[in-house]
């Protein structure tokens, strides 16, 4: 069986007092089976990310967010 791509994305942390709030970040993330289809983690604060964009593979190669 062959796994999906990821999809690069845009995360960002809404969660208020966070060190990162705001600030975008650049990740690859992959498909789950259920809802929400894209899931991620907050790694400075443990909260869920609920600001997931995707990001376009030009703008990505550019480095124009931040990696995480």
């Amino acid at each position: 069986m062959d796994e999906e791509a990821p999809v690069t994305m845009a995360a960002t942390c809404r969660t208020p007092e966070c060190p990162v709030e705001g600030q975008p970040f650049t990740a690859a993330f992959y498909a789950n089976s259920e809802p929400p289809t894209y899931r991620g983690i907050c790694m400075r604060c443990g909260q869920e990310l609920t600001d997931l964009v995707p990001v376009r593979a030009s703008a990505a190669e550019n480095g124009s967010a931040n990696s995480t």
